[in-house]
């Protein structure tokens, strides 16, 4: 996946998602993101709108580690908000 959602390709995430599948068995073990599910998303949504609202600028719906250009105020700001994808309202 890029790390940018606006550095995918045309096809958009086919070529990702056979990539994943691919390489399923690879993969250590832990949670996946299911980016499809409506309450994922919504929670992507809220951890990016208070990412921002602590100084870290990253887009909706994005994964949580998708960017960290700024890794002192990512950690800062991820404190902050990783309640949020835990399932707490935030």
């Amino acid at each position: 996946m890029p790390d940018d959602p606006k550095d995918l390709p045309p096809e958009g995430m086919a070529v990702s998602d056979k990539a994943d599948k691919a390489c399923a068995a690879l993969q250590p073990p832990g949670k996946t993101i299911d980016m499809n599910d409506p309450e994922t998303r919504d929670r992507m949504a809220r951890f990016a709108k208070c990412m921002r609202a602590n100084g870290y600028d990253m887009p909706d719906n994005a994964p949580p580690n998708i960017q960290q250009k700024n890794p002192p105020l990512w950690e800062k700001a991820s404190k902050v908000c990783a309640p949020i994808l835990d399932g707490k309202r935030g």
